[in-house]
């Protein structure tokens, strides 16, 4: 038998998995935001709020934590991230930026009663969203992947009714539309995927 290709390499990965947590399924989940950060634009860009939060109701509650909690890789990453792009200052983004900002928040102002936004980003920690999640397929470093994540916020009370529209496999240039194995039921590539932070938000 010849060796196997970066055959060591996959023995280390294989290592740092630590217990099996399978796929979140596609769907929309009740969320409660754990921590919350924010970050300035550079080189013009926009600034960012970033969300960490978990799943807080149904069978799929505490998911993000598991997953954390369950690889033992030193480069672990929290997956459970939203990011909300702020409208700049200087009017210089698009309608479509600011109805976008707006949008997610009245989903929570109508998810937390008594909630009012008063342009302090902190205040949305512990706050509960709908999150409506979807498949997503790309190429990253010449490998296909496939994993799930939060695609756009609803309210709570859409989640709970089944009001949220789900949406198909989002698939971009360069990639298959076709199913294939996903990575992201394992951790490494799952901490290897763009939208992990390193922050631990408890």
């Amino acid at each position: 038998m010849k060796p196997i290709a970066d055959f060591e390499a996959a023995k280390k990965e294989a290592e740092s998995m630590g217990n099996s947590i399978p796929k979140l399924p596609v769907g929309a989940y009740v969320l409660k935001v754990q921590n919350v950060r924010y970050d300035s634009g550079v080189e013009g860009r926009s600034d960012k709020i970033v969300l960490m939060y978990d799943i807080e109701e149904g069978e799929q509650k505490g998911y993000f934590k598991k997953r954390f909690e369950a690889t033992t890789d030193e480069n672990k990453k929290w997956k459970g991230v939203f990011t909300i792009y702020v409208p700049k200052e200087d009017g210089s983004d698009s309608e479509y930026a600011k109805k976008n900002f707006a949008r997610v928040i009245n989903h929570f102002e109508a998810s937390n009663k008594g909630f009012n936004w008063a342009w302090n980003e902190q205040e949305l920690k512990g706050k509960y969203i709908g999150g409506v999640f979807g498949e997503v397929q790309k190429v990253i470093e010449g490998t296909e992947r496939c994993w799930v994540e939060m695609r756009w916020t609803d309210t709570v009370e859409n989640v709970k009714e089944g009001k949220c529209n789900i949406p198909d496999k989002k698939v971009f240039p360069g990639a298959t539309s076709s199913s294939i194995p996903s990575p992201s039921d394992n951790f490494m590539d799952m901490n290897n995927l763009p939208q992990g932070i390193v922050d631990v938000p408890f």
